[in-house]
């Protein structure tokens, strides 16, 4: 079963870099790389978000460092054992 604080935390850091837009965003991820409704998804699924909006993001900007950013905070939600905002 999925939670939906992470999709939501998901949704937070996409918005930071894609604006209002970071919710379709990690929504479309996760159905059409996960083959699941964002409220499925669960830190497993996290590395192939990731990989996904690393390569999605690289289409629409030149800013390697910014991608890689935006890659690794997303990746960084599979290992937080809490996802209220601590450790």
């Amino acid at each position: 079963m999925g939670d939906t604080m992470l999709y939501q935390n998901l949704v937070e850091i996409a918005e930071d870099y894609l604006g209002p837009s970071g919710n379709r965003f990690i929504e479309r991820l996760a159905q059409s790389h996960c083959g699941k409704s964002p409220q499925q998804i669960t830190k497993k699924d996290i590395p192939e978000l990731s990989r996904w909006a690393q390569v999605s993001a690289a289409v629409l900007t030149d800013n390697a460092a910014l991608v890689t950013e935006f890659s690794n905070r997303l990746l960084k939600l599979a290992n937080k054992r809490s996802l209220n905002g601590k450790a």
